[in-house]
């Protein structure tokens, strides 16, 4: 379900991003499209690595970018949040950090959330109801868990690297190989 939001001022885009792929792309593109500032809501900030998180917020941050068109990157900034395991307190953790980036500091603003539901991990598209909503049909059909998979269990370096070329931007496969 989309919810208009005339001309909003910041598009925000939530998710852990633990390997930046071609359906993030689809989303951050889509809200650049929608908004002259993205705003990248990075979940699950500051845990310890692990298989489900092993990157950090700012390598999170350093593939994002990587992954965008230069000329959109001034656009983008980041916002890591912790896991609360308690709605209120996360949306309410989200809701200060989209108040504190710069230039995002008055009530008027308008703000459009774009995102996909593909499960009930997605429920949180639905905890911001002062924002706009667009939801984003996915454009192909990946995950994180299966690329973090080969990346970090497959063996043969060059294979892994030909099977993620297909699912992750060239700047984000740049930055994995490095």
């Amino acid at each position: 379900m989309n919810t208009a939001i005339k001309n909003p001022d910041l598009a925000v885009v939530i998710g852990r991003v633990q390997l930046p792929h071609k359906g993030h792309s689809t989303l951050f593109a889509e809200a650049l499209k929608r908004a002259p500032r993205l705003l990248v809501v990075l979940g699950s900030a500051w845990r310890a690595r692990d298989t489900r998180n092993p990157f950090n917020a700012a390598e999170r941050e350093q593939m994002v970018l990587a992954g965008l068109p230069a000329a959109d990157r001034e656009r983008v900034s980041f916002l890591p949040v912790r896991d609360y395991f308690d709605d209120a307190r996360w949306d309410a953790a989200v809701l200060k950090g989209v108040k504190g980036v710069q230039g995002m500091t008055h009530h008027s603003d308008k703000v459009v959330l774009v995102g996909f539901k593909k499960d009930s991990t997605s429920d949180y598209l639905d905890h911001f109801p002062g924002w706009g909503l667009h939801e984003v049909t996915p454009t192909v059909d990946i995950d994180a868990t299966s690329l973090r998979k080969v990346f970090f269990e497959d063996k043969a370096s060059d294979g892994k690297l030909a099977v993620l070329g297909n699912y992750v931007e060239p700047g984000v496969l740049a930055y994995l190989k490095a």
